[in-house]
């Protein structure tokens, strides 16, 4: 056992006042046993004292430590419900973007499908995107027309101001037959197009009616020729008679 020495004692009185100062070579012969109980009951004293602010104190401390234990368990309660529902919202979030590459995927299919031009088109006359069939008829890669503007290619000046006019004004859907020239050839499309998400973008499909309108133009030209025809013979009939 560790062993304490003293190096001096101070002797009080009753009241607490200084009687003396005794050092450790002079301890036990100058204390008598009086002396030596007035000293322990003093040491005791002041160890009761101490004992019971320290119990204060620690009643004090008590409700912060038990409000302490309290947070410290709700937090991490929290932490863990925190962590769940993270998890939960990024596999929720996974899922959705899933099914929407999934239904990107199969409208492009779908779209790509269509024996038409199909084209998205922003607020601001930009191109959104093209279906394979627009891009293959113009001869170039469908992103190739992503960002840029009405009549880049300089192909359909008909469109062009169909356009413009479409998506300045407050109609929500129109149709017209333009023109499209592609490598010195004519072929005339029927546009079809429809604002969407409030107005921000249209979308505009295009039918090839080339041959229709081929036709359309034969017929006309028949008819004038048989105008002439009939003026000529009526003249004809009258120089005659």
């Amino acid at each position: 056992m560790e062993q304490q020495q003293l190096a001096q004692v101070l002797e009080t009185g009753d009241i607490g006042e200084l009687l003396g100062i005794i050092n450790q070579p002079n301890l036990l012969t100058t204390l008598d046993s009086t002396q030596m109980c007035r000293i322990i009951k003093g040491l005791g004293q002041v160890v009761e004292q101490q004992t019971a602010q320290l119990n204060q104190v620690n009643q004090q401390l008590q409700p912060e430590i038990t409000n302490c234990k309290q947070a410290q368990e709700k937090w991490q309660q929290g932490d863990h419900q925190l962590e769940y529902q993270f998890q939960k919202q990024t596999t929720e979030l996974s899922e959705a973007n899933h099914q929407l590459r999934q239904a990107k995927e199969q409208l492009e299919a779908v779209l790509d499908a269509v024996p038409g031009a199909v084209s998205w088109i922003s607020a601001d006359g930009r191109y959104l995107g093209v279906n394979r069939h627009l891009a293959q008829s113009l001869q170039l890669p469908p992103e190739t027309f992503v960002g840029q503007e009405l009549g880049f290619l300089q192909s359909s000046p008909q469109f062009v101001d169909f356009m413009g006019q479409f998506l300045a004004c407050g109609d929500s859907g129109s149709s017209q037959v333009v023109e499209l020239k592609v490598k010195n050839s004519s072929r005339y499309y029927l546009i079809a197009a429809q604002k969407y998400h409030k107005g921000a973008a249209t979308v505009c499909v295009g039918i090839d009616i080339t041959e229709h309108k081929q036709a359309e133009l034969a017929l006309q030209q028949l008819n004038q020729e048989l105008e002439l025809r009939v003026e000529q013979r009526t003249s004809d009939l009258q120089n005659v008679n």
